[in-house]
C-alpha cells in the first residue's frame, strides 16, 4: 500500500543508530548554513506546493539526521511540520530528532501531540528518547496512548473467504442484495457465498486486479477500476475503469486512461447525475467519465495530491471530497477545477486514509496508514467545507488486519476488515498457499 507514513519504520532505526553532535562551534556554523540555504531556496520555494516543500524538508531532514547533523535536521522537519501539523510520521520523527539534541521538554510535547491524535507506538522504538519516557512527567502522555491501543467498537464477521490467497480490496452489493469482492490478487469480482467460497461474477479475463467497485442500483451499474500489479495474477492489462451489469456482471463498456505515465486506478466515486469519478494514486491524478462520454478525462492533477485514494461527492454535487494518502481530506471544486485542503479539527489526524464512503452527510474512513488501523466517523459542517469532529467506531479489533474500504447499507458499515495486503511479498508473491482468510466485517453506525 502507499503510505508518506512508512517512512517512519523505515527512518526511525537508522535515526537511533546516529551519533549526537553537540559542540557548540558547530551548532553556530549549522545555522549560519541553514539560514544560507534558507535564503537561496526561498525563491524556488515560493513555486512549489505544499506537499512538495513539505517532501523536500523532509528529505533535508533525513539526509542531515544520516550525518548526525541533527540541528539541521530539526530546523528542516519543524518547518515542514508546520504546513502538516498534524502528520503522525512527521511528529514521531521531529519528536525523535530533538530527543537527540536532549531538547527533552519539546521532545515531550511532540509526543504529548501525536498522543492526542489518537495514535499509538511501541516505546521500544524510541531510544533517543528514553529520558523523557523515564520522566515522571511523561506518565499522563503514556496513560493516553496505552487507552489509544485499547479495543473499540463491536465488529461483527459478515463473511470470511476460504484460506486462499485472493487479496480483497473491496466490496460490494449485487442488484440482488448479495455481497461482491473485489480481488487483486485473484483479479476479478466474486460472489461471496455464505460458506465463504467464491463464485466468478465478472467473467475470467475481464479485469486484472480489481482495486475498488461502486454499485450504482438506479442505473443498473458495477463500476471497478482494474489495474495489473505485483500482487495482481492473470495477463497484463492497462488500467481502466470497467463497466458491470449489477445483476449479470455482463461487461458493458471499458474505458482506458489515454495518457502515458505510470497509473493505477483506484478508488471509484459516483456523483448523483451518473459522473463516475476515479482516483489514481501512481499518477498522483483523478479522472472523470461524464454520462454518455467514451473517454475518461482529467478532472485534477493537482500538486498538492499525492496520492489520492477515497473520492465522495458532496451532498450538493459541487465538490468531490478526496482522501489522498499523503496529506489529507481535500476538495475538489467540479466546476473550477480547484483544489483546497479540508480544514479539520486541531486534535484530528487523516493521513493514510484508504477508503472513504458518505452517508446522512457524514465521512466514513477505513485508516490504514497509521497506528493503530482504524474506522473513523467524520462529522462535517452543513457545507462541507470543514471537518469538525471524528469519532473512532473501529480499531484494535483482533478482525483488523490492513483494512482498506467499505460500503454503508442502510444504518451499517460494511468494509473489508482484513485484506490479506501484509501476507504478499514486495514481488507480488504470496507468502502461504494457505494464509488466513480475508474478513468482511460490519460496525452499526450511529445514524
Amino acid at each position: 500500500m502507499n503510505s508518506d507514513y512508512a517512512f517512519v519504520r523505515l527512518f526511525v532505526p537508522m535515526i537511533l543508530r546516529q551519533t549526537a553532535r553537540r559542540h557548540a562551534v558547530g551548532r553556530w556554523l549549522h545555522l549560519c548554513l541553514a539560514i544560507g540555504v534558507a535564503v537561496l531556496s526561498g525563491a524556488a520555494a515560493d513555486n512549489e506546493s505544499t506537499l512538495a516543500r513539505f517532501r523536500s524538508l523532509r528529505s533535508d531532514a533525513l539526509k542531515a539526521v544520516q550525518v548526525g547533523n541533527y540541528f539541521q535536521a530539526d530546523q528542516a522537519m519543524t518547518r515542514a511540520l508546520a504546513l502538516y501539523p498534524t502528520h503522525a510520521g512527521a511528529l514521531l520523527l521531529l519528536a525523535q530528532i530533538k530527543g537527540h539534541e536532549q531538547e527533552f521538554d519539546a521532545a515531550r510535547g511532540l509526543l504529548a501531540r501525536y498522543a492526542g491524535l489518537g495514535f499509538t507506538v511501541p516505546l521500544d522504538r524510541l531510544k533517543s528518547l528514553e529520558p523523557v519516557l523515564a520522566s515522571p512527567q511523561f506518565m499522563p502522555i503514556a496513560v493516553r496512548l496505552a487507552v489509544n491501543g485499547r479495543p473499540i467498537g463491536r465488529l461483527t464477521v459478515a463473511a470470511q473467504t476460504a484460506p486462499e490467497p485472493i487479496l480483497v480490496n473491496s466490496v460490494a452489493f449485487d442488484a440482488s442484495g448479495g455481497m461482491l469482492v473485489g480481488c487483486v490478487h485473484a483479479a476479478g469480482v466474486f460472489r461471496l457465498e455464505p460458506d465463504g467460497s467464491l463464485r466468478r461474477f465478472s467473467a475470467e479475463g475481464a479485469t486484472s486486479g480489481v482495486f475498488e467497485m461502486a454499485a450504482d442500483p438506479r442505473r443498473g451499474d458495477l463500476w471497478v477500476s482494474s489495474s495489473k500489479v505485483p500482487q495482481s495474477s492473470g495477463d497484463p492489462a492497462p488500467p481502466s475503469l470497467v463497466r458491470l451489469d449489477l445483476a449479470t456482471g455482463r461487461v458493458k463498456a471499458r474505458f482506458l486512461v489515454e495518457h502515458g505515465g505510470a497509473r493505477q486506478l483506484g478508488s471509484v466515486g459516483l456523483g448523483p447525475d451518473g459522473t463516475v469519478y476515479v482516483s489514481d494514486p501512481i499518477g498522483a491524478r483523478i479522472w472523470r467519465l461524464k454520462p454518455g462520454a467514451a473517454v475518461l478525462e482529467l478532472l485534477t492533477g493537482s500538486p498538492d495530491l499525492g496520492s489520492p485514494h477515497g473520492l465522495v461527492v458532496a451532498p450538493d454535487g459541487r465538490r468531490l471530497i478526496v482522501a489522498d494518502y499523503s496529506t489529507g481530506l481535500h476538495a475538489i471544486d467540479l466546476a473550477s477545477e480547484t483544489d483546497t485542503m479540508l480544514p479539520t479539527a486541531a486534535d484530528v489526524s487523516l493521513i493514510g486514509v484508504d477508503g472513504l464512503t458518505g452517508r446522512n452527510g457524514r465521512l466514513y474512513a477505513v485508516q490504514n496508514g497509521v497506528s493503530p488501523a482504524r474506522v473513523v466517523e467524520l462529522t462535517l459542517d452543513r457545507g462541507w467545507t470543514r471537518v469538525v469532529a471524528a469519532s473512532v467506531i473501529a480499531a484494535n479489533r483482533p478482525e483488523l488486519r490492513e483494512p482498506t474500504s467499505g460500503v454503508a447499507r442502510g444504518r451499517t458499515f460494511v468494509f473489508v476488515a482484513s485484506s490479506q495486503w501484509p501476507d504478499f511479498g514486495d514481488d507480488g508473491s504470496p507468502s502461504s498457499a494457505n494464509m488466513a482468510p480475508a474478513v468482511i466485517a460490519r460496525v452499526e453506525l450511529s445514524r
